[in-house]
């Protein structure tokens, strides 16, 4: 898991940053916290200043005469209280009043997620937080690059690698990110379609992906943007992410052409623009000057 996705994509590892250990304490025997700073050095002396990109915490544990990295989830949940809900276990705060109502509904989606494509189930640790803070730091981010800056509390993020979801804000039922258990079946899908997936089956930032459509509708009413190249549409604001929307509109239409046999070919040409280019020319038909129009007429879609 200290590799997982979340906050820092792809991990905080893969930054070629600067790091600097701010503080080791013991916690046990053969047990020790480790606080780090990753940081870039910007500028030329005199001038020269430090951007910190995040500060993490892990445990350094002795086994056997050999030192290792241990998650700080690990420890920062020991505490806390299990529900098995299906394919689903919750961990929740100690003190939390666990919602079974709406875990029931988490479970049978993500069961019909894999019923429908045909994959074999995998179960799904589910981690319930009040806020995006509150993931952060549960996780071991001390402080991540933006963080704090205000906007929407809820947030999510799925470790495909170990089948995690955080789900800040949206306690039992976030839908989206547990749409995302598909991606690690589609090594070759552009990042923007597995989004789209997800914002179109289990919505965006707690509303249905016909939410968002209304929203960037009157968007585009008042702003140029070059549809073109949907690609670089990714401003709106803190409600609505345009990108999830653009994807979203693009498995919809393959989805209606296709069902999902097409879009299974939509998410197996990858991961590159051009690639992404590619694929909504071959498999919908769509060449570049299509796009405008085909989105806008997609937004007035129910």
């Amino acid at each position: 898991m200290l590799l997982h996705e979340g906050f820092v994509r792809p991990n905080i590892y893969a930054f070629t940053t600067r790091k600097v250990v701010l503080s080791l304490s013991r916690q046990g025997d053969d047990l020790y916290l480790c606080r780090t700073q990753f940081y870039w050095e910007i500028g030329a002396e005199p001038a020269r200043q430090l951007q910190v990109l995040a500060i993490v915490s892990v445990y350094l544990q002795r086994q056997h005469g050999h030192w290792s990295l241990r998650n700080y989830l690990t420890y920062s949940t020991q505490r806390w209280p299990t529900h098995q809900v299906g394919l689903l276990t919750y961990r929740v705060p100690p003190g939390y009043r666990f919602q079974r109502r709406k875990a029931r509904q988490a479970a049978s989606f993500l069961a019909g997620i894999f019923r429908d494509f045909g994959f074999a189930p995998v179960p799904v640790t589910y981690y319930v937080a009040p806020d995006c803070d509150a993931i952060q730091h549960l996780r071991g981010f001390e402080y991540v690059l933006g963080s704090g800056l205000g906007g929407n509390p809820v947030c999510g993020f799925y470790d495909e690698v170990n089948h995690l979801v955080y789900a800040g804000g949206q306690g039992e039922a976030y839908l989206h990110e547990l749409a995302h258990v598909i991606n690690p079946y589609f090594p070759q899908a552009h990042p923007l379609l597995l989004t789209g997936f997800a914002g179109l089956k289990g919505g965006h930032y707690g509303h249905n992906l016909r939410y968002h459509k209304v929203r960037v509708q009157a968007y585009l009413a008042s702003h140029s943007v070059d549809l073109t190249d949907p690609l670089n549409f990714t401003l709106l604001d803190a409600e609505t992410n345009p990108q999830y929307v653009i994807g979203g509109i693009f498995c919809e239409l393959a989805l209606q052409q296709g069902g999902l046999p097409k879009l299974k070919a939509l998410l197996g040409y990858g991961t590159s623009d051009a690639d992404f280019y590619r694929a909504l020319e071959h498999e919908l038909h769509l060449r570049r000057s299509d796009l405008p129009a085909v989105i806008k007429q997609q937004l007035l879609a129910p």
